[in-house]
């Protein structure tokens, strides 16, 4: 992960109200834009799904995560950031480590599908070829997604 400081910045040890800039390590210039790869990043989860195919065309799936995703960087498209954010401290990086902005503990995504009774092997209109060609094979699904943090979800959906 890309580490992006002013390698110009103030130590810590030499703050001040003032802001002096002798306190900079290269006191000509005011900042120094510098990228090192030593960020850091942590991504840990629990995971359980379930799917039950039943007759007459039902199905239904449902999956829980229970994570936690630490960094000390975001390239985040949250919260309209969408670039990468400098650290507060070049010096010490680890002040930075936190939950990062994509870490969602809890999520519960859920399923159903209904192959339509039309068609070809169906209950009803099986018969025609040109009907099958027509209406038959469709289903309907319906996609639904709970968490927390960023945004909550649903999708309806129709395929064939």
């Amino acid at each position: 992960m890309q580490f992006k400081a002013d390698i110009n910045q103030v130590p810590m040890q030499n703050l001040s109200p003032n802001d002096n800039p002798i306190g900079r390590p290269y006191p000509q210039f005011e900042s120094i834009g510098g990228s090192t790869f030593n960020g850091v990043s942590n991504y840990n989860s629990l995971q359980a799904q379930v799917h039950k195919r039943l007759a007459n065309g039902i199905a239904f799936g449902s999956a829980f995560t229970y994570s936690k995703f630490l960094n000390d960087m975001d390239v985040s498209p949250f919260n309209g950031a969408g670039r990468t954010i400098n650290f507060q401290n070049a010096h010490t990086p680890a002040s930075n480590y936190a939950p990062s902005n994509f870490d969602i503990r809890t999520s519960l995504k859920s399923s159903v599908v209904y192959q339509l009774p039309f068609g070809r092997g169906r209950t009803w209109l099986n018969q025609k070829r040109i009907l099958n060609e027509g209406i038959g094979g469709w289903q309907v699904s319906a996609i639904v997604i709970n968490q927390t943090g960023k945004s909550i979800y649903g999708h309806l959906q129709w395929s064939q």
